[in-house]
């Protein structure tokens, strides 16, 4: 099977927007634990609640082989922040900077081969307040590659404490022998 070659650096957006990176058949997952560097990145990394926030997510192919990836993508949001407690598994909802991810259809895989030295990377902006979900703000059904920015309002400052930042992006890392990358963020007023 044939994949796109990741010689640089791209975004995991447009990866996630480019129907040419789709595959149709399975990819084997294996051990490579050893060949990425996985990250995300949070700056600053000590706020006040109401301040910005920059969350950046790195995977990078640190070995010298080429290597295969492969994500699952499905019909509504394909990417998101997911912010939690370090002690609790509650959920802070963050609006997206751009519109989340989403596209109809049935579940696919997307694939690449992440050539040595290669990197796909995430950029996001996120707003320190908590933030509360209202399924009646909603419409019915998302728009293609639209996401659902309405129907999550803030009820808050966030609390003072620490929290821990991970961009769910429906890749494999536990597949791959690789723990999610999670930032930390301290809220300290």
């Amino acid at each position: 099977m044939s994949t796109k070659e990741i010689k640089g650096r791209i975004s995991l957006r447009e990866i996630l927007h480019d129907r040419s990176f789709e595959i149709y058949e399975a990819l084997e997952i294996r051990d490579l634990s050893r060949a990425l560097e996985t990250s995300i990145t949070v700056k600053p990394h000590r706020v006040k609640s109401g301040e910005i926030v920059s969350v950046d997510l790195s995977i990078k192919n640190t070995s010298e082989q080429p290597v295969i990836l492969s994500f699952v993508a499905h019909e509504g949001p394909m990417m998101y922040l997911k912010v939690t407690g370090p002690d609790s598994d509650e959920s802070v909802y963050p609006p997206p900077d751009e519109p989340m991810i989403s596209r109809p259809g049935p579940p696919y895989a997307i694939g690449v081969t992440l050539m040595p030295g290669g990197e796909i990377f995430h950029e996001s902006k996120w707003e320190v307040v908590r933030y509360d979900w209202h399924p009646d703000v909603m419409g019915p059904v998302p728009m293609p590659l639209r996401g659902y920015g309405s129907a999550v309002l803030p009820v808050g400052p966030l609390a003072p404490g620490r929290y821990r930042i991970q961009v769910n992006a429906m890749f494999h890392y536990a597949g791959y022998g690789i723990k999610d990358p999670v930032g930390l963020l301290e809220v300290i007023e």
